[in-house]
């Protein structure tokens, strides 16, 4: 019979040392008390499935597999006699239970995630003077951890070693990307039964930003650049980029406009967002998504400073000049004009807004906001509709109340 698993590991081998010793007895008082820490291993475990026979008097039981899953200790214990047809049949799911617990210490140093996999430290490549040296410490190290249930396997090969990845695809690895300092290498150890592999691809999405800065005078920011698709063609636009990484998209809208402009500003709302699937072959984005996010900004600074590596022009357009420029390149009821037509409509909304008309702005506002269960932060994105109600105390408040 199957059970469900939730406990540490140590309390469930503690509940299995017992059935171990009470199943060495097959008196009716041993049987009770097997039964007795067999209802335990029920109440203590949630994660895991157990199937055991009850023969007569007394519960023949053989430990089968200790490990952990997920957020739980996991415990696989297989029966004989009646449940044997069962045992046989999880044999076909056992190539998918791994292990989270500390490995065995192996030649390459490591650390080992929760999903049951390794991340091979490349201070401990470096340590290999040869590559003959780093074949032998990796084999040594992956037969240890198929040994001890592991799943995918995470080499990162710093590029002064990088005469190691011939080695490392001889032995079973596969590319997964490579930056300016290192090339990363993958082995699913489950593939050799047939499993499919889930380890993470590399970063399939880019994110851009564009920034519609309004002033009181009922003003837009514009650029015109010196390269790119906008360049050379009298056209205005906003101020545009990417995000860098480990860089909230609501700050990069306000460094841009920064970088770009010499204005300092800051986020209303993020208006609307487009995807885009790039073809591959047609850009250095090639085969990825890359999705633009627009912003409404408001200026605390009025002095332009322009950027003149990448920027042509810089002013501060009247509003209708700026839309006839527009017009001369999107068309009303595309995609980009359609993004400006909100953000300058969601601005004009906000002035209103500032001289108390009680009208939300539309879109996106951006809040930072304790994870919780790790000691960090997020930006989330949320109606601005929802503002008030989000910041009050007595929503807060309310809704702690109604989780207790």
């Amino acid at each position: 019979m199957f059970i469900q698993a939730r406990s540490a590991a140590r309390v469930a081998s503690k509940v299995v040392a017992n059935i171990s010793t009470a199943s060495a007895s097959t008196t009716g008082v041993a049987c009770q008390r097997r039964q007795r820490h067999f209802q335990q291993l029920r109440q203590i475990t949630s994660y895991a499935q157990a199937e055991a026979s009850v023969q007569n008097h007394g519960v023949n039981m053989k430990v089968r597999n200790l490990a952990l899953l997920g957020s739980g200790a996991a415990l696989l214990a297989v029966g004989t006699g009646a449940a044997s047809a069962a045992a046989e049949s999880s044999k076909k799911d056992l190539s998918v239970k791994f292990s989270t617990q500390a490995t065995t210490e192996t030649a390459l140093g490591a650390r080992y995630d929760t999903y049951g996999g390794v991340l091979i430290h490349p201070e401990s490549v470096l340590e290999s003077v040869t590559v003959g040296d780093f074949k032998e410490r990796l084999e040594s190290s992956v037969a240890t951890w198929k040994s001890d249930g592991k799943r995918g396997v995470w080499l990162n090969i710093p590029t002064e070693k990088v005469e190691f990845v011939a080695t490392a695809v001889s032995a079973g690895f596969e590319l997964h990307h490579c930056e300016k300092d290192h090339v990363m290498l993958t082995l699913w150890i489950p593939g050799e039964h047939g499993v499919e592999n889930t380890l993470p691809r590399y970063t399939t999405h880019t994110v851009g930003v564009g920034a519609v800065v309004m002033n009181e005078k009922n003003e837009i920011l514009v650029v015109q650049e010196k390269t790119g698709p906008a360049a050379g063609i009298d056209f205005w636009k906003y101020p545009t980029g990417m995000v860098d990484p480990g860089e909230d998209a609501a700050a990069a809208a306000v460094r841009e406009v920064k970088e770009e402009t010499g204005i300092d500003a800051e986020v209303v709302a993020l208006i609307a967002f487009r995807e885009a699937h790039m073809p591959k072959n047609s850009t250095w984005q090639s085969g990825q998504t890359n999705i633009f996010m627009t912003f409404l900004l408001k200026p605390k600074s009025e002095t332009i400073q322009m950027q003149e590596r990448e920027i042509a022009k810089c002013e501060w357009l009247p509003i209708d000049a700026y839309w006839n420029s527009c017009e001369k390149r999107m068309k009303p009821g595309t995609l980009y004009h359609t993004m400006g037509t909100l953000a300058v409509d969601a601005a004009e909304i906000a002035a209103a807004a500032a001289k108390g008309c009680p009208v939300p702005i539309p879109g996106f506002v951006v809040r930072d906001f304790p994870v919780g269960f790790r000691p960090s932060s997020n930006s989330m994105y949320f109606s601005a509709a929802a503002t008030s109600t989000a910041d009050s105390k007595e929503f807060r408040g309310s809704k702690k109340g109604a989780k207790e």
